[in-house]
């Protein structure tokens, strides 16, 4: 279906509250540009996990100048990103592939009405969906307006059973081809990426581990969102930091019940080896 977003745009989504929801994220919130992360014409974007295309939108709305490479393993996802981004296909590659550590296939779990969490790495939804009903519970009841018991007016345990059942009914499964961004970069002769996006609930290790050294070089900023599972935050930090850039990690109020943090990294802009880069945990609220 086709949305109109606050801002007056019109994007095709699987729902409204799925569009909303990325937009506040990426427009109003702006998650992706933050602690001396920035963008400047002639960038370089590669988008992994591109979803339906609203960080897309936002770099078009942002730059005039600009070469993005997005990745969107779900076919169903993947068409929609093609139709977001028609607009300025001049300036875009797309891929119908995810990015891992290895080439080859993976099953991944996709919800139609939910399609950001779509993963290969479905061991944290379970953990995600009671964090998320918990969160939303511990609300307390709200009072029914003077319209009657509209959605927002509902009781919050009631509100919260509602939208798990909607979200998260509906799995499906479906098989996709994977890549590596080392590959990719050889592929493509790509000299320079300004910005590596990553957001691929729970497999950003995978894509991480997919680059080699030559690779590393060539990327000026990441920002990635992390599931801190196993002690992955730390282990992502301490690699970006070896690999020439500082970092910090960022926690929104909300994502403290998920454990999930987003990891800015940039090059430092002093030369390089005259020192090592320290990584620091910040907390958002």
């Amino acid at each position: 279906m086709k949305v109109r977003l606050p801002n007056g745009l019109s994007i095709h989504a699987p729902n409204r509250i799925d569009a909303r929801f990325l937009y506040h994220e990426i427009f109003v919130q702006n998650c992706y540009l933050r602690h001396g992360v920035e963008l400047r014409e002639g960038a370089t974007i590669f988008d992994v996990g591109a979803n339906i295309g609203m960080f897309d939108v936002f770099l078009a709305r942002t730059l005039h100048d600009f070469t993005l490479f997005a990745f969107e393993p779900i076919p169903q996802t993947f068409e929609l990103l093609r139709r977001n981004t028609d607009p300025f296909a001049d300036r875009v590659r797309l891929f119908n592939v995810g990015l891992s550590d290895h080439d080859g296939e993976a099953t991944f779990t996709r919800f139609p009405r939910a399609s950001a969490l779509a993963t290969c790495s479905p061991g944290h939804i379970a953990g995600l969906r009671a964090g998320r009903n918990e969160l939303i519970a511990r609300g307390g009841p709200r009072k029914a307006g003077a319209s009657g018991r509209r959605l927002r007016d509902w009781p919050r345990s009631a509100l919260a059973k509602l939208l798990d059942l909607y979200f998260f009914s509906g799995r499906e499964t479906v098989r996709c081809r994977l890549r590596t961004l080392g590959d990719i970069l050889k592929l493509e002769n790509v000299d320079s990426i300004d910005l590596l996006k990553i957001d691929v609930e729970n497999s950003e290790w995978e894509v991480l581990a997919g680059i080699d050294d030559a690779g590393w070089a060539r990327i000026r900023q990441v920002v990635l969102e992390v599931h801190d599972i196993d002690g992955r935050l730390a282990r992502i930090l301490e690699l970006l930091a070896r690999h020439g850039f500082k970092v910090v990690a960022d926690q929104e109020d909300w994502s403290r019940e998920f454990g999930v943090f987003n990891v800015y990294a940039r090059r430092d802009p002093d030369p390089v080896g005259s020192r090592r880069p320290q990584a620091a945990i910040r907390t958002a609220g």
